[in-house]
């Protein structure tokens, strides 16, 4: 994957999340979902999302096709969201390149700011010298600067551009470990959900998710990558969701919400806290469809 890539991954995340935030009673929401989602299948690689079929959420009018279901529409955004977000997660050093990324913009911002410049020469050599093998001229301006010698406004010009493209050269770096995305994904996150037409179904369905939970608290457990308060939250809210479901009080959209919120949050826990909720989130979508 490459550093556009990358964006344009981001950038779709974006796109999803206006078209969640503006749900209409209408078929262009639905248009507009359903396009969204071809255009993402023919660009990004790796894109499989499981369990969306957009014919059947379009609602006929004496045959003729008039609307789509505004509530099966926000579950595969739902659905579409998470799948982007997993492959953003299987990126290797994904948080270092939005890290890295952040202070690159950041510098090309403050530009014109000589304050700034000197700021961002002492903060980003002293951060990126483990990574970066900046030049000697580089660090004996930072050394001056921490000294409170005055620098010309040439001489910070020159080594503030050279930091800045070799943070630019450090991050297309990050990505030239070429990996397949079949391995970068884990297939627990690629889910195959099941449309449910009847009740009998839905309760066999229920009965899954029952399982799919207990799974995913037992996944919880073995992830690494969260301390015990962030498990703790976590595995709170999961409960909330299964007592929401089990009680038949729960109202779609507090469920909704409370996955979109562990969703936005679980994203920021790397691969591993994903993949365990993933499964048992999908779903739990479904089923409140």
């Amino acid at each position: 994957m490459t550093f556009r890539e990358l964006l344009q991954i981001e950038s779709y995340i974006q796109d999803v999340q206006r078209l969640k935030e503006h749900k209409m009673e209408n078929i262009r929401y639905g248009n507009d979902a359903r396009t969204l989602d071809a255009k993402i299948l023919s660009s990004i690689k790796g894109y499989k999302p499981q369990g969306i079929s957009w014919g059947s959420a379009i609602i006929y009018d004496r045959g003729v096709p008039c609307s789509y279901d505004a509530e099966m529409i926000w579950n595969f955004l739902d659905i579409m969201q998470a799948t982007l977000q997993s492959i953003l997660n299987g990126v290797p050093y994904y948080d270092e390149i939005c890290d890295l990324s952040k202070d690159i913009s950041y510098g090309k911002k403050v530009i014109g700011n000589p304050k700034c410049k000197r700021e961002f020469l002492v903060e980003k050599i002293k951060k990126y010298s483990c990574n970066i093998k900046f030049e000697q001229a580089a660090i004996a301006a930072r050394e001056r600067i921490l000294a409170g010698a005055e620098l010309g406004e040439e001489q910070i010009d020159s080594v503030f551009s050279s930091v800045v493209a070799d943070m630019e050269v450090y991050r297309k770096s990050l990505f030239e470990e070429k990996r397949d995305l079949k391995e970068v994904l884990n297939p627990a996150v690629l889910v195959s959900v099941e449309q449910n037409q009847n009740n009998s179904q839905a309760q066999n369905f229920s009965a899954d998710i029952n399982i799919s939970i207990q799974n995913c608290l037992k996944d919880l457990d073995d992830c690494e990558t969260l301390d015990e308060k962030e498990l703790f939250d976590i595995k709170t809210q999961i409960e909330e969701i299964k007592r929401l479901l089990e009680d038949k009080r729960g109202k779609k959209k507090t469920i909704r919400e409370k996955i979109a919120s562990i969703l936005k949050w679980v994203a920021d826990k790397g691969t591993d806290a994903m993949i365990s909720v993933l499964p048992a989130l999908i779903s739990t979508l479904n089923l409140i469809k």
